[in-house]
């Protein structure tokens, strides 16, 4: 959003100097008295003193001449050559305020700063209430000294469509002043600088490679057990002899990468290692050493090959004294 508030912003900065046309403050707000004494005059009601300017103009635009020579042509008989042609009219908090055209002349002269003000010709009431603006002019020698300065008329109010747009925009109320929009705009543009200034806490951050070892270890551990936990669990099954002596360290090793493939390993070779050391009445006698060492029975044949064992090697495996 903040990238959007700036370029609008800055489209607003230079709107008048790429058209030609410039917002300039005609009215102030509320009760004033012109340098020369006269007045004090009213602005009670600026909405209604911008309907009778646009009636008294009728299809006309409103004229910006210079020095208001408009008024004293008839006297001096010099031309009254216009400054610009005012082409609309609108109501701020500080006044009334009106969008000129300027010519390019007069579009010269401001740029060279050789006219600096403006003074409007109105029509008032006897006790000074304002009815209605007839003109201005640009003048150096203004008699209302509460009007914004021409050189400063485009860092003054905004186009009104503009201006809703970066309120709305904004997020600020509808009768927000150009103030508050500015201050806003400012406080998002030092937000997203703070922003982009600010340097990380490598305190509240993991290494891409720490991180990627965790989570390896972290799934290592859904599927296996740890050590202890391991060799518990293999030294139980050895005692039960569900699995041989021979077996620890291969066991512990898989319970730990995988405790569900050493379970199923122990489901799969079923009773066999405990056949080896089952015990009953009337077993047959034991072998001698010899036979043990040599002997070896359907049931034991069966686990080695499913070991992958021969007969010779089982026997040696099988550890008989």
């Amino acid at each position: 959003m903040t990238n959007a508030i700036v370029t609008l912003t800055l489209a607003l900065a230079s709107q008048n100097e790429t058209s030609g046309e410039t917002w300039i403050h005609l009215l102030p707000a509320g009760t004033f008295s012109g340098r020369d004494g006269r007045g004090p005059y009213h602005v009670n009601d600026a909405n209604a003193i911008i309907a009778a300017s646009r009636a008294h103009a009728g299809r006309l635009l409103i004229p910006v001449d210079y020095e208001h020579q408009i008024d004293h042509a008839a006297a001096n008989g010099r031309p009254a050559p216009a400054a610009g042609w005012i082409k609309g009219l609108q109501s701020r908090p500080n006044g009334i305020w009106g969008l000129v055209d300027w010519t390019p002349a007069a579009a010269e002269h401001l740029a060279k700063r050789e006219y600096r003000y403006l003074s409007p010709a109105i029509v008032h009431k006897p006790d000074g209430t304002v009815v209605a603006i007839l003109r201005a002019s640009l003048v150096n020698n203004p008699n209302f000294d509460l009007l914004t300065a021409l050189a400063s008329a485009k860092d003054g109010p905004m186009d009104p469509k503009l201006r809703a747009d970066l309120v709305a925009l904004l997020g600020l109320n509808a009768d927000a002043d150009d103030t508050a929009i500015i201050e806003k705009v400012r406080a998002l543009v030092e937000d997203k600088t703070a922003m982009q200034s600010a340097k990380p806490d490598l305190t509240q951050y993991v290494p891409i490679g720490d991180f990627q070892k965790a989570i390896s270890e972290v799934n290592k551990l859904r599927q296996g057990i740890s050590r202890h936990a391991a060799e518990e669990q293999v030294a139980s099954d050895i005692r039960k002899a569900v699995i041989l002596p021979w077996m620890k360290d291969w066991a512990v090793e898989l319970c730990m990468n995988s405790m569900p493939s050493y379970e199923k390993f122990i489901q799969g070779i079923g009773p066999g290692f405990s056949y080896l050391h089952k015990k009953g009445p009337g077993a047959a006698p034991p072998p001698d050493a010899n036979e043990r060492r040599s002997a070896i029975d359907g049931g034991q044949r069966a686990i080695a090959r499913n070991l992958g064992l021969t007969d010779e090697e089982y026997i040696a495996a099988r550890g008989d004294d």
